[in-house]
């Protein structure tokens, strides 16, 4: 199913992309969509309404830094290219420097959030290209385990990592989901929120936060205990085993979630043969 996907990929009539996805971005402020690559030939490219082909955008300045997150905030564009460089600003039709370097993004109304260093979230109550707007940093658990992905939900803000979901709320981090048996660096990358719920991968496996207490397993192949308390975590090692990873067949890390008004689509990269995408 993966292969045609690449038939979209398109930069020109004789050239496709030159690097591999990292992330596509539906953008409200340019309306339009994103790419943005990482490699050699990294890259931030955008189709616009009666493309044809992806358009390179003009001198984003990536240098030698993999771009790793996008997000549209206070109308201009800004680009995550990890830390050891600081963030790319579109403003005003023009890339530049935003000031300050970041991995992950997510915002809610005018507060944009952000990871850096490791276990670093920052925000940002107003433009972040001025410095006396930044806040932080507010340390997420230990530096044994990277910010995998943010999410600003439900009055709250999740922070996944390696090793558990953490929440940050009324000012104070608190490791809400203990995943350290199952410690991962794809644990809780491209976490979605979709009906109501908090989605994210675990290992092969797929769960979803309901309400902020409970955890659900909603994989193909769940098994029969599908709900388990956020209480009795701290007992997860007795309880992973009824948390069964994808069915026989679709076996392979979840590498994007792809929310739409009636399904939530998972892509999962398996072994030869195996990587596809799968509905919920």
């Amino acid at each position: 199913i993966l292969a045609p996907l690449q038939l979209l990929t398109t930069k020109a009539a004789s050239a496709s992309v030159n690097g591999p996805s990292v992330k596509y971005y539906l953008s409200g402020t340019a309306a339009s969509l994103f790419l943005i690559t990482s490699g050699a030939n990294r890259d931030i490219l955008q189709w616009t309404n009666g493309s044809s082909i992806w358009t390179s955008e003009t001198t984003p300045g990536l240098g030698t830094n993999d771009p790793t997150d996008i997000i549209d905030f206070l109308g201009d564009i800004w680009v995550a290219v990890g830390e050891a460089a600081n963030v790319r600003r579109k403003t005003g039709g023009a890339w530049g420097d935003g000031g300050f370097p970041a991995v992950f993004f997510d915002s809610v109304v005018n507060v944009l959030y952000w990871s850096d260093n490791i276990n670093e979230l920052y925000f940002a109550t107003g433009n972040p290209a001025t410095a006396a707007n930044r806040r932080g940093p507010i340390y997420v658990g230990d530096t044994n385990t990277n910010i995998r992905a943010i999410k600003a939900w439900d009055t709250r803000v999740y922070i996944g990592k390696d090793d558990g979901l953490y929440v940050l709320q009324e000012g104070r981090v608190s490791k809400l989901v203990d995943f350290s048996s199952a410690r991962d660096p794809n644990n809780f990358k491209w976490m979605k929120v979709w009906n109501g719920a908090l989605y994210f991968p675990i290992l092969n496996g797929l769960y979803r936060l309901v309400g902020g207490t409970t955890l659900q397993a909603v994989g193909p192949d769940r098994g029969a205990a599908g709900v388990v308390e956020i209480g009795q975590m701290r007992a997860f090692e007795t309880l992973h085993p009824t948390y069964k990873s994808l069915a026989s067949g679709k076996t392979g890390q979840i590498v994007d979630l792809i929310p739409t008004e009636n399904f939530l689509y998972a892509v999962i990269d398996g072994v030869t043969g195996t990587s596809q995408i799968i509905a919920y």
